[in-house]
Parts: structure tokens; C-alpha cells; sequence
């Protein structure tokens, strides 16, 4: 077990692999082995990095962390402690929520993002949020004849 203290609370960790960072961030209900067989696999090439959010896992229980601004704090102090200057981010569910709010804050942090399953929400981390700063990767799909 890995662990860091970050505002005062203790954030647990597992890293593996070499190479350049890769940042998974859980979903509710998650904790960092939701990304094991993942990690494993891309631990061949890069530095892979699986934290747990506050009131997951072994992390910190302070409730008045439980927001998603407390949760994307805890993200950049984990950059900050370990020295990470960029990483990709793999988020799942609330984890796609702190790394889209965490790219929004710190642009400069985040050299490539992968969001499963986001949640939409009105407060800028939503589908508006994800047009907004999510570059198109392909062709509209052609309209299909009636």
C-alpha cells in the first residue's frame, strides 16, 4: 500500500510500470482496484497511478471533501506531491467528472483524457463542458436515407 497526505488526510495509491504517467480516477462506488487488470496491461510502457477519492477505499473520510471541487483539490495535490508535472487522466463515472473539472483548472496538467460513462451535470462538468473543450476526432456519421 502507497499512501501520501494531502490537506492533512491520508490519500492511498498503487503505482506500476515505467514510463510516462498515466492517471486512473475511480467511479462511485469504486475504489483504485476497479483498474488492476487495466494497470497491469499498460504498466509495460507507462507509469500507471490508481488513487482512491476522498471517502473511498483507504482514503480520507473528511465529508467536507465529498464535492467535486474537494475531489479535483486531492487530484492536483496528488500531482503536486509526487512531482507528476503532466499526466494522461483515465476516469470512470464521478472519476470522468474530476479529471473533465480537473482539465478545465489546470489545462497545463493533462496532455490527453479518456472519460467512461461521465455524469452530466449543470454545473460546467457536463455535455455542454465536453463540446466546449473536446476537439471533434471524426466526421459527423452520414444521414441515413428514410
Amino acid at each position: 500500500m502507497s499512501a501520501i497526505t494531502i490537506e492533512s488526510d491520508l490519500v492511498h495509491y498503487e503505482v506500476l510500470g515505467r514510463g510516462r504517467p498515466v492517471i486512473f480516477v475511480h467511479g462511485w462506488l469504486g475504489s483504485w482496484r476497479y483498474w488492476v487488470p487495466t494497470m497491469q496491461y499498460l504498466s509495460a510502457k507507462y507509469r500507471v497511478y490508481a488513487l482512491d477519492l476522498w471517502g473511498f477505499g483507504d482514503s480520507g473520510k473528511d465529508t467536507s471533501k465529498y464535492t467535486l471541487q474537494g475531489q479535483v483539490q486531492l487530484l492536483f495535490g496528488f500531482f503536486e506531491r509526487l512531482g507528476i508535472p503532466k499526466a494522461a487522466l483515465i476516469g470512470h463515472s464521478l472519476g470522468a467528472a474530476v479529471c473533465l473539472s480537473f482539465a478545465r483548472q489546470y489545462p497545463d496538467r493533462a496532455y490527453r483524457m479518456m472519460l467512461i460513462s461521465p455524469p452530466l451535470f449543470d454545473q460546467g462538468t457536463g455535455e455542454d463542458a465536453r463540446v466546449e473543450t473536446t476537439p471533434p476526432t471524426a466526421s459527423p456519421a452520414p444521414a441515413v436515407p428514410s
